[in-house]
């Protein structure tokens, strides 16, 4: 497999999960095989990102999370968000090199909440 590239959508505000599906559909297009983990999201949740794997049979999109960490409307025990982070952590060292596109979405911020707190060391192929 050819070395890769790594974007980081980071910061405040809206746009970060929009920025990255356009990349994952540019990849898509292009032939590509894409896959999408969301740390925080759910699969219960009824956001556009989740449907791209019915318009598009090249992508897959892995909702993870127990929803978004200590906000008001947070419904789960911080076990379950951990419980939660592990999986999706698992899940994408599952597809390093067997797709092209690898999203990570919101993983800085599952990194920054301390929910993510061991990463393995990084290898040639990531």
């Amino acid at each position: 497999m050819k070395q890769g590239l790594i974007y980081v959508f980071t910061g405040e505000g809206k746009g970060k999960t929009s920025a990255a599906v356009g990349i994952a559909v540019r990849a898509a297009l292009r032939g590509m095989k894409v896959a999408i983990v969301q740390w925080y999201k759910e699969e219960r949740w009824p956001i556009a990102e989740h449907k791209l794997g019915e318009k598009f049979g090249n992508i897959q999109v892995y909702p993870m999370g127990a929803g978004f960490y200590q906000l008001p409307s947070d419904h789960a025990m911080p076990e379950e968000h951990q419980q939660a982070a592990r999986g999706a952590y698992q899940k994408a060292e599952e597809l390093v090199g067997k797709v092209e596109v690898l999203i990570l979405d919101e993983v800085c911020n599952a990194i920054g909440d301390k929910l993510v707190t061991e990463m393995h060391e990084n290898q040639a192929s990531v």
